[in-house]
């Protein structure tokens, strides 16, 4: 009765209007469209009056709130045409001047008229100068179920109608909202208590009520075709009876599956189907739904968001993180940031396509010009390639460069590219052929953003809005894009509105109104800044942008159908950040505490602090920590109030278990403002520092001194040694020292042996020591003084570092064998057994030589035996052999130890390399010639299968020595030069002695120049086929060659390098022969052109090259020479004459130097020659003659 009263009262007041005035709507278009006219003619009819078209406009977009009506018309009703002109057509015109369509968003209808100023009638083209159209309608129905109502709906109709004045007049919003149920959850009864926070959240926090059901509940309850239908019809249901705004659906395809729309082979997933409620999407019955003709009204009666996962965990953190993000109150800088990445989707011309560019930073430039003021973009688009992007960029579009602005935490972000249902990727024209257009060979996709890309927005979390084909594809993959972004706690996107299958993109995208994909993604942010903060759910933008697409267009075409379809959000439809009305916690100031303290004070701690808010002080709390690095304490409730005064009480019982450190202490204060649940603001204070609690002996003992090594040597008889000297005002109770050794970390701890004041001696036991030789001793002091005022009052000293001393051994490095040398006593550095064998070993070592071991062995024996060397001298030692075993291998080692003995083990040793002697047995020749006379230079070879082993010649006693290595039978040959004088076979078993003997004789030779004179000073030799058997240098003229054999001996005499004379004999006996040379005597003699002798003149002898000087009388004897050319040259003073003579006989030659004299003052020399002379002569006669003419002419 009451409703009927009201919509009477409503009907008549409507009726008087009417009959007094018409109302009037004309508006302005800010986009300089023509003014239109709305007038109400009647309670069911309105007159819409276009007064003149622009003429660059040929149409115009009209969307007029009507009543609820099954039955509307519209006609026109007048209209102005323009006389016929001739039209430059660039497309085909409409049949008529209007077209028209009703689209429903939830119980408000919308007629969206698209008026034609140029239409084709006929045949022909007729243009229109202005236009009136009639709206009527029968039997509207005004009531709505107050249920029903949505103020987020009704803002959304105020802004797409052009007459938002009539909406409270055609929608009468009437009843109770007692059932109002805004927000349901439909999920898998496995995943109803994980929803169960959230929905508290929503309900308690946001005020928005919401209740989850179950897809078997669903299931089993409600009629429909399949299990997606009966789910649409659960929805619808609940819209009608609770007015329901928003619904989240959680679960997979196969849980809460999509509803497949299109034909069978284009089966696009959708959730536009739960949001659209009107019409069963299926008008011709077939079950393939959204055709074109079947029933689809685009206009969304609730907003659909989807969390696409069956896990319990996965679920849990989800919901969690849209918690986290709701709580979010403070307009922090990243709230008001948005990315903008975007790359190229087609290059003009692309595999010979005839399209354009297609580059999306072109709708990014269209979004960041629409930003609000005080928000910051970045754009990211394609820096690389042969065509990057022509717009201007912060960032270069890649991977790494996404990642790291990713992570920076941006609340909006738009990513456009390449899609997958994992990746979204760059097209990059990396290369080209010549043709200058990209074929897809030279095309490359490179991922910029994926679902492995790090979610390091921490407390970030986003809202996404991806144009990449398949990213939303659940479907297919569960771990597509949209759901890695939306998954996890604290980072990542709350909402991620992307495709679940490919998207459609424009041939040509300059400007918003171009159409398709760009379109819908321009009208979204376009939606989402023309509100404020809290207004921007993402499920209410995105079928907001979707209508305002719808409103648009004229004809849906596939393509578009494919985009409203596909496009579809993941995560929370109604996520949104609130604003509180006071975001600030509480002022903290003027902290206050009780100072220094000391701990014979029996007092509590005081800690003050002011704190004020607007909204009230709801509680304050304290904690405190004793020390910097100390534990802070719970948060412990003030303990008294005055006003803004706020005190708490630390028991003395606690603090005063803490002497010695600082108080830290702080505040955490909460406001009264609790308009909603978790509003309260909450303000925690910087760390404030109280005083010191102060014990009266607060220092611990003081370490004034230790003593000692830093070495320990095991040579030291008494332990190791520290002393250490401690100090403290109240005394010392106790001193001990703790070592441990770095090869055994047991701590072994122990007190002082002796005490003198302050003074205490530790000794460390040498035989503790004596096993850890070259590791480390490590030590520490621990004391307690001897303040005991009260429990635990005593404090303690432990030295802060572990002192370290290395317990060394006196002479850790064994002896140095310097040299090892032997000598043999022969001298012919052949060892054999006749010799007396001395070793010597030279050795050093820090503590001296302790002993040396001569260690030898025979091969014979194979048995070593040892010998102790003597020192012979400083660090020599020796060792002598006498007479070592011929025929034998002598191997020999010595071993040096050192004299180091101050524990067991102490003493080290050096062994030598091992050497190694032939031992050779003596065999002794002893040679005689025919007379029984020991022979001289007679060589002896031993011969062993036709290799000589040995060889020597006889000494001056007719012996010759050989050495022998191996037993055996031998030849022993006798050669003097090439002739072999002797023979024996000989076995050798031991030290031999063989008598030899051969036919030998002398030839006695007499020497002398061409002019029969002795000769001396040349050489002779003598030789026996072509082999020398005897060479000297003799300084006689007689010379004695022997032994000679049998032989033809030829004897060569050389004399100043030249062979002056020679001789070949038969010898057979013993003879004596002389040999005339060609030497002859040069005799050189120098005087002056008068004839005078010339004393000391140098002559020079070039062939000699030796100086020769003449005597008192002239004469140089030159010598004896051999026969030859010779070149002589005399200097006296500055001459110098040379002569070339060939001496083939005894000479005298004469050098004449044409000088007249020499004058000699004492050191001074002056040799005037025959021309000075004449010169001076007739400088003296001149001057004489002019001393004359000088004289008379003074006399007269």
């Amino acid at each position: 009765m009451k409703n009927t009263l009201f919509i009477l009262l409503a009907t008549a007041i409507m009726l008087m209007s009417l009959t007094m005035v018409v109302s009037h709507i004309e508006k302005d278009n800010a986009h300089l469209s023509p003014p239109i006219l709305i007038e109400r003619t009647s309670l069911n009819e309105m007159l819409v009056t276009v007064k003149k078209f622009p003429k660059d406009q040929e149409t115009l977009e009209l969307n007029i709130l009507i009543p609820k009506s099954k039955y509307v018309t519209v006609a026109i009703k007048e209209l102005k045409l323009i006389s016929s002109k001739a039209h430059s057509l660039k497309c085909s015109l409409p049949s008529c001047f209007y077209t028209y369509s009703i689209v429903k968003i939830r119980e408000y209808k919308i007629l969206s008229i698209k008026l034609h100023s140029i239409a084709s009638l006929h045949g022909k083209v007729a243009s229109v100068d202005s236009m009136s159209l009639v709206i009527k309608w029968r039997n509207p129905i005004y009531s709505v179920d107050a249920v029903k109502y949505s103020p987020i709906f009704e803002n959304i109709v105020k802004n797409i109608v052009y007459n938002p004045e009539n909406l409270y007049e055609f929608y009468i919003f009437q009843g109770e909202e007692e059932k109002k149920i805004n927000y349901i959850i439909i999920t898998d009864q496995s995943l109803n208590d994980t929803c169960e926070i959230f929905i508290q959240h929503k309900t308690v926090r946001k005020n928005v009520t919401a209740k989850v059901y179950t897809v078997q509940f669903i299931n089993s309850t409600v009629d429909g075709y399949d299990l997606p239908e009966r789910i649409r019809n659960f929805i619808k249901q609940k819209y009608n009876e609770s007015g329901v705004e928003w619904v989240l659906l959680i679960g997979d395809n196969s849980t809460v599956p999509f509803r497949y729309v299109l034909s069978n082979e284009n089966r696009l997933p959708t959730d536009y189907y739960y949001a659209a409620l009107d019409g069963n999407w299926d008008a011709d019955g077939d079950h393939i739904y959204g055709e074109p003709g079947d029933e689809v009204d685009w206009g969304a009666d609730v907003f659909v968001g989807r969390i696409p996962f069956n896990d319990v965990n996965l679920v849990n953190e989800t919901l969690k993180n849209i918690i986290l993000y709701e709580m979010k109150t403070n307009l922090t800088p990243w709230m008001k940031r948005i990315l903008l990445a975007g790359g190229i989707l087609r290059y003009e011309n692309e595999t010979g396509s005839n399209l354009p560019k297609l580059d999306s930073a072109t709708v990014s430039d269209f979004i960041a010009d629409i930003l609000p003021e005080g928000f910051s973009h970045v754009k990211m688009y394609e820096g690389e390639g042969l065509s990057p992007s022509v717009y201007p960029y912060n960032i270069s579009l890649s991977y790494s460069s996404f990642s790291n602005e990713f992570a920076k935490g941006y609340a909006y972000i738009n990513i456009i590219g390449v899609g997958s249902e994992d990746t979204v990727y760059r097209k990059v024209w990396a290369s080209d052929d010549g043709d200058n257009a990209p074929e897809t060979d030279e095309l490359s996709l490179i991922a910029f953003v994926d679902n492995s890309t790090p979610k390091n927005n921490l407390y970030h979390q986003s809202v996404i809005y991806c144009l990449a084909s398949m990213t939303c594809a659940v479907d297919f993959s569960v771990n597509c894009l949209g759901s890695y972004m939306i998954k996890g706690y604290m980072n990542g996107s709350v909402a991620f509105i992307g495709p679940t299958r490919n998207i459609c993109f424009p041939d040509a995208w300059n400007k918003p109104g171009d159409g398709y994909a760009f379109d819908l993604n321009f009208l979204f942010w376009k939606l989402a800044f023309s509100r404020p903060l809290e207004a921007r759910k993402p499920g209410m933008l995105l079928y907001y942008s979707k209508l305002e697409y719808v409103l648009s267009l004229e004809n849906i075409t596939l393509n578009d159908r494919i985009n409203l379809y596909t496009l579809i959000l993941l995560g929370d439809p109604e996520a949104s950040i609130p604003i509180d009305d006071d975001g600030e916690g509480p002022q903290i100031y003027a902290p206050v505490s009780s100072g220094n303290i000391y701990d014979n004070v029996s007092m509590p701690y005081m800690l003050q602090i002011n704190v004020t808010d607007p909204s009230g002080v709801f509680n304050v709390c304290f904690r405190y920590k004793y020390g910097e690095n100390g534990t802070w304490s719970s948060w412990k409730p003030y303990t008294e109030c005055n006003g803004s005064i706020y005190r708490y009480y630390i028991p003395f019982n606690e603090w005063s278990n803490y002497t010695g450190c600082t108080l830290y202490w702080q505040v955490l204060a909460i406001d009264d403002d609790n308009d909603v649940p978790y509003d309260r603001a909450v303000s925690v204070s910087e760390v404030f520092v109280g005083g010191m609690l102060i014990d009266d002996d607060t220092s611990p003992p003081q370490l004034i001194s230790l003593t000692y090594d830093e070495v320990f040597y095991d040579g030291q008889k008494r332990g190791y040694t520290v002393e250490v000297k401690m100090y403290d005002d109240s005394g010392i109770s106790l001193v001990r020292l703790g070592f441990f050794f770095e090869d055994n970390k047991s701590m072994t701890w122990i007190t002082p042996v002796s005490q003198s004041g302050f003074t205490y001696t530790f000794i460390i036991p040498r035989n503790a020591c004596l096993p850890h030789i070259r590791k480390h001793i490590k030590f520490i002091i621990e004391a307690i003084d001897a303040d005991c005022d009260r429990p635990n009052d005593e404090e303690k000293f432990i030295s802060r570092k572990y002192y370290t001393a290395l317990i060394m051994d006196d002479d850790e490095t064994p002896p140095k064998l310097l040299n090892v040398r032997f000598e043999e006593s022969g001298g012919d550095g052949i060892v054999d057994s006749r010799d007396y064998l001395t070793i010597y070993a030279e050795c050093s070592d820090e503590s001296g030589i302790g002993m040396v071991i001569f260690n030898y062995m025979y091969s014979s024996e194979g048995v070593w035996r040892s010998e102790l060397m003597f020192n012979v001298g400083g660090d020599v030692f020796s060792y002598v052999v006498p007479h070592p075993r011929p025929f034998e291998d002598l191997f020999f080692y010595i071993i040096a130890y050192d004299n180091d003995t101050d524990r067991e083990g102490d003493q080290l040793y050096t062994n030598s390399t091992m050497y190694h002697l032939k031992v050779y047995g003596v065999l002794t020749v002893y040679f005689i010639d025919q007379s029984g006379s020991p022979v001289e230079n007679v060589l002896i070879k031993l011969v062993s299968n036709n290799t000589v082993i040995s060889s020597a010649y006889t000494n001056s006693t007719g012996h010759a020595t050989l050495k022998v290595a191996e037993k055996g039978g031998y030849i022993i040959k006798a050669y003097v030069g090439p002739i072999e004088i002797a023979e024996e076979f000989i076995s050798i078993l031991s030290e031999e002695f063989i008598v030899m003997s051969g036919e030998l004789f002398t030839v006695t030779v007499n020497v002398s120049d061409a002019d029969g004179a002795p000769l001396s000073n040349f050489e002779i030799a003598a030789y026996v086929d072509g082999e020398s058997i005897f060479s000297r240098f003799s300084s006689e003229s007689v010379v004695y060659i022997r032994p000679v054999p049998r032989s033809k001996l030829h004897i060569v005499v050389t004399f100043y390098g030249k062979i002056v004379g020679s001789k070949i004999i038969d010898v057979d006996r013993s003879l004596s022969i002389g040999i005339n040379c060609s030497v002859s005597t040069l005799v050189v003699k120098v005087e002056s052109l008068l004839g005078d002798p010339m004393e000391g003149v140098v002559i020079k002898v070039r062939e000699l090259d030796e100086v020769f000087l003449t005597d008192a009388d002239g004469v140089c004897i030159i010598g004896q020479l051999p026969h030859g050319t010779y070149t002589l040259t005399i200097q006296v003073g500055p001459i110098t004459e040379e002569k070339t003579i060939v001496l083939d006989q005894s000479s005298k030659i004469t050098f004449k130097v044409p000088l007249v004299t020499k004058i000699t003052v004492g050191s001074f020399e002056m040799y005037i020659t025959l021309p000075m002379m004449v010169i001076i002569m007739i400088i003296v006669v001149v001057a004489a003659v002019a001393l004359i003419l000088l004289r008379k002419r003074y006399v007269r």
